[in-house]
């Protein structure tokens, strides 16, 4: 009985400090500020060199200003991120979405996301081979 009582009042007390810290009014995380990029090849590097290096936040930021530009090593970069959930929330419509401007530039369109692999319809042979060499471009780039 006393092991018991012993238990309730530990797990009485922990439970006391947790909700403790939830009264705490949340601290307002310091802006980041924004970075200046030369160019959506710039802005790229710049999202992989932090992608490597851990800050997968800096990464995405840079990758949506490349994939703002166009960059479609970046739109498929963040597609795969948010469809995995890799340093950003997991949303498979981003993902849907990255995924779907780069068929759509290639007379194409996603017909099915599959985890981190998206079912594109293209028009022709023809078409399928210039996204794949698009996609390789910007790979080497």
């Amino acid at each position: 009985m006393r092991t018991f009582s012993a238990i309730l009042l530990a797990l009485g007390l922990g439970l006391m400090t947790s909700a403790a810290g939830l009264d705490e009014p949340a601290r307002p995380k310091p802006p980041v500020p924004m970075q200046k990029y030369s160019s959506a090849r710039d802005a790229v590097r710049s999202g992989v060199r932090d992608y490597n290096a851990g800050d997968k936040a800096g990464a995405a930021r840079a990758l949506e200003y490349a994939a703002g530009k166009g960059h479609a090593l970046a739109r498929w970069k963040l597609g795969r991120m948010h469809a995995e959930g890799d340093g950003v929330p997991h949303d498979d419509l981003k993902a849907f979405r990255y995924f779907s401007r780069i068929a759509a530039e290639n007379c194409g369109r996603v017909v099915k996301l599959m985890g981190n692999r998206a079912l594109v319809e293209v028009a022709s042979v023809v078409d399928a081979m210039n996204a794949a060499v698009e996609i390789q471009r910007a790979l080497a780039a």
